[in-house]
């Protein structure tokens, strides 16, 4: 009825690439007037302290033909406390759902191990969508290179000229035999189509000198974080066909300046520039597959509670663009937010991520109110155990014993200390099963389910157990989708897969905000789990037939209600993916809407056919 093939290969879109996990901002120093700032220009560190508005900002005043996908009613406006960022006009509003902008990343490249599974144009593969304009129907590899996959010829003229530079690169680097390094990353081969662009299009041009203004953070690094852009420094030159090792200096000065590097020092100014500011390349279903980089996406500033969202709603090529969704209603004057990193990391989590990648520290909306006494934040939170009291708790302090409802006034027995324990247990856990999801699935599912049983306390919105929760969704629905339907242990997967899927799906609503993206895509996985064949002999999850904890089965109806159930949960999907991905969802609110017709079409004849029998 519905394909996992599409989710196999799924990786948590809060994952972040070589360097940056979402769009980064680029603050710069307030000049006496508005004007374009130098280059290279460092800047002290800043603390992001919530939007700013227009009455602490000035005008930024950039060079013609600069930003041309900035649309007439936004902004860019530069505060003295968050540096350059994008703002609504004054006299503008702006609706939910709005795509606020739309946008051609400057450059962007599939990690390789998705290289054979995704076209390097649009992105799409066979399982990416049911509508018919978008369907792939296989995927074919470059013939000169033998590494880049493509959808179509469409796809693949598309892409040439950013490829044809990037086609002799590898096929050299294949040639070096049993030197052969092996296929260069994708922060490599991004790097490698900005580097050969700029050759083609010009160092003068309005394209690269957006390149050039993107904020680089070189002179603030200290010496640990120099070692990895200096070994990245090397990689990128050799892609490009420079030995240092092999060069006379001069030699090798001579051939960074044919590229547009007339010293190391603007070599190490533009890899920071892309440390700095790329950020996840995701499918319209929100997997990783790459990174990319857009100046103009760059500037949005961080907030842990976004206004806004960066999406690929229909792919990249020529099938789509990046897209900066707008999930809330935007007034006049106010900033566009974006965030960084995942929203569901507790606030010690995004303030240690955003300080060693972006080097600030976070006093958004969010991360000040984490810090209210009388706050309980549901990312860092124990549950009620009463049955049907759905109450979250402050997380109990080293040495708590005792812990007190004050929904229901029942108390409870806790071990603070080995709670704790629990917790750092199932942190080290979840990130050896992230390593291991591929290469050893089994594995990787043994180790989360082995430390669940202790994560039992927290609330399901809590770090680590939401996001285990969703490796673990992902693991049972790889290990059911290549069982034979007669394998009893495929109805067993799938339903701790739904099981899961129900788990994440209560835990996101407390910590995402409404209209994310990430929402209506978990509601549509969780439809599609729904709808999956299952056997009439299948049993109802229970401590005997599933890998999960007693206290975490969730009752799933079977026949008719289950598919009923599921429909309910697509148009819900319908709903936040029209906020998520603008306009009709993007290709997973197509999907939505196919997988709603089939199945009204499905429970109808189920209706029909109970009907028929009882007449007779």
């Amino acid at each position: 009825m519905s394909s996992f093939a599409a989710l196999k290969d799924k990786r948590r879109a809060r994952q972040g690439p070589s360097f940056a996990s979402t769009s980064s901002a680029s603050p710069a120093a307030v000049p006496a007037e508005p004007v374009v700032p130098a280059p290279f220009e460092p800047i002290e560190p800043v603390s992001i302290l919530g939007a700013s508005t227009v009455e602490d900002t000035k005008l930024y005043v950039y060079g013609a033909g600069m930003y041309k996908d900035l649309p007439e009613y936004l902004e860019i406006r530069v505060s003295q406390t968050r540096g350059r960022g994008i703002y609504v006009k004054e006299g503008t509003s702006v609706k939910a759902g709005t795509s606020l902008m739309k946008v051609k990343p400057h450059a962007y490249s599939l990690s390789t191990p998705n290289l054979d599974a995704h076209c390097a144009s649009c992105l799409l593969n066979p399982q990416s969508s049911l509508s018919p304009e978008y369907q792939v129907t296989q995927l074919r590899r470059c013939t000169g290179c033998l590494a880049v996959s493509y959808c179509s010829s469409e796809c693949q003229k598309y892409d040439w000229k950013g490829h044809k530079e990037e086609c002799r690169a590898l096929k050299a680097l294949r040639s070096h035999g049993d030197q052969d390094p092996g296929m260069p990353g994708e922060a490599v081969r991004a790097l490698g189509r900005l580097v050969w662009t700029r050759k083609r299009v010009g160092g003068d041009t309005a394209w690269w000198t957006e390149v050039e203004h993107m904020q680089s953070n070189i002179t603030l690094l200290n010496p640990r974080q120099h070692e990895p852009l200096a070994m990245l420094g090397l990689a990128v030159c050799r892609y490009l066909g420079i030995t240092p090792q092999q060069s006379s200096p001069e030699e090798t000065a001579r051939k960074l300046d044919e590229l547009g590097f007339p010293s190391i020092r603007n070599l190490t100014n533009f890899l920071s520039r892309f440390q700095t500011n790329s950020f996840s390349l995701t499918t319209p279903d929100l997997t990783n597959v790459g990174v990319a980089v857009s100046p103009l996406a760059a500037l949005i500033s961080h907030s842990c509670m976004p206004n806004a969202a960066v999406v690929f709603p229909t792919g990249l090529g020529r099938r789509g663009a990046l897209e900066v969704i707008a999930l809330r209603d935007l007034q006049s004057g106010e900033e566009i937010l974006t965030s960084y990193l995942d929203v569901a990391l507790p606030r010690a989590e995004r303030q240690k991520e955003l300080k060693e990648r972006y080097l600030f520290d976070c006093e958004c909306t969010l991360c000040t109110r984490e810090l209210d006494p009388d706050w309980i934040d549901p990312r860092s939170a124990v549950r009620c155990r009463t049955e049907g009291c759905t109450a979250k708790l402050r997380m109990p302090q080293p040495g708590t014993t005792h812990i007190l409802c004050n929904t229901c006034g029942t108390g409870f027995a806790i071990d603070a200390v080995s709670l704790q324990q629990h917790i750092q247990l199932g942190t080290a856990a979840l990130q050896k099963a992230d390593s291991l999801q591929f290469s050893d699935p089994a594995k990787a599912r043994y180790l989360l389910v082995s430390v669940l049983r202790n994560l039992t306390p927290l609330a399901r919105s809590s770090y680590p157990l939401l996001s285990i929760l969703q490796l673990l969704q992902q693991l049972f629905i790889t290990a059911f989708s290549v069982l034979p339907f007669e394998d009893p242990e495929r109805d067993r997967f799938l339903q701790d897969a739904a099981t899961c899927a129900a788990l994440v799906f209560a835990g996101m609503d407390d910590v995402y905000p409404p209209g994310h993206p990430t929402k209506g895509v978990q509601s549509v996985t969780m439809a599609k789990l729904l709808m999956a064949e299952i056997s009439d002999s299948a049993l109802a999850p229970s401590p005997a037939t599933s890998s999960l904890p007693a206290d975490m089965l969730v009752l799933l109806p079977m026949g008719v209600c289950r598919l009923r159930m599921a429909l309910e949960l697509l148009s819900k999907a319908s709903r936040d993916l029209r906020l998520g991905f603008g306009k009709d969802g993007g290709l997973v609110g197509k999907d939505a809407s196919l997988l709603a017709v089939g199945l009204e079409r499905e429970i109808s004849m189920w209706s029909a056919l109970r009907t028929n029998r009882r007449i007779r």
